[in-house]
């Protein structure tokens, strides 16, 4: 429950290797574990610039839309992630 730590780790991570979704994944969680979606959505968005690949991170951020109730930007998601 260290996040502030946690924070400190995956940013040190990210700036090693910045094409792994997983990376993104971990940094996305901690925010959505303090309640902060926004920036979780965002971390999201950043890790589909640097992984593009990434199905989970599609997923990810579609799941999260959905829960802000942004239905059509979940659908676009889940759609761009449907290419890959």
């Amino acid at each position: 429950m260290n996040f502030n730590r946690a924070k400190i780790l995956i940013t040190e991570a990210l700036t090693r290797d910045k094409t792994q979704g997983l990376g993104w994944l971990v940094s996305a969680r901690i925010e959505e574990k303090q309640d902060n979606d926004g920036l979780a959505a965002m971390v999201l968005r950043r890790g589909l610039e640097c992984a593009p690949n990434d199905a989970s991170l599609y997923c990810a951020l579609g799941k999260i839309e959905l829960r802000r109730g942004h239905i059509e930007e979940a659908r676009k998601v889940f759609e761009e992630g449907l290419n890959f």
